[in-house]
C-alpha cells in the first residue's frame, strides 16, 4: 500500500536517581518522535568515566521500561556515542538536553551529530538534577546524626 515514515529518536544518559527532569527529557523526545530509544550507559563505562553512581544499568532499565514515552531500550558499554550508534538503531537522531556535556578539550560530545545535522537540544529541567538530590540527602543525613 504506502510507506509509512517514522522518526526514531535516541536519547542516550546515566539517569542515575531518576528524577522528573530525565522525565521531562524522555517527555519532549516522544513529542518530536514517533519512536524513542532510550540507551542506558553500562556501569563500566560510567564508573571510567564518572565514577560510582547509586543505580546499577539493571535498575536503570527497569527504570526505563515503565516510562510511557520509552519504546526500546538498550544498554551500551560507551559514555560517548559515536554517529554510527545511529545506524545500529536505525535512528534519525540523538536528542540531549541543553546541559550539554564536554570532553576533556571542551569540546561537546554531541558535536559530531551536530557536524552532520543529526542533533536535537531539549530544554532541562531547571531545579532538578542529580547532584542536587545527592547534595540533599548528605545535607539531610549530617542534620539528622
Amino acid at each position: 500500500e504506502g510507506w509509512i515514515w517514522k522518526t526514531r529518536g535516541v536519547v542516550e544518559g546515566v539517569f542515575d536517581l531518576t528524577h522528573f527532569g530525565h522525565f521531562g527529557a524522555l517527555r519532549q523526545a516522544k513529542q518530536i518522535c514517533d519512536e524513542v530509544i532510550l540507551l542506558i550507559n553500562s556501569d563500566r563505562a560510567v564508573l571510567e568515566a564518572k565514577g560510582p553512581t547509586v543505580y546499577n544499568e539493571q535498575e536503570w532499565v527497569l527504570i526505563g521500561k515503565a516510562c510511557k514515552w520509552v519504546d526500546e531500550i538498550d544498554v551500551v558499554d560507551a559514555y560517548v556515542l559515536e554517529p554510527s550508534i545511529l545506524d545500529k538503531y536505525n535512528a534519525d537522531f540523538v536528542v540531549h538536553g541543553d546541559d550539554i556535556i564536554y570532553d576533556k578539550n571542551g569540546e561537546s560530545i554531541y558535536t559530531p551529530f551536530e557536524k552532520i545535522g543529526k542533533f536535537w537540544m531539549c530544554q532541562r529541567t531547571t531545579g532538578i538534577s542529580t547532584t542536587d538530590l545527592v547534595n540533599k540527602i548528605l545535607q539531610w543525613e549530617m542534620e539528622n546524626k
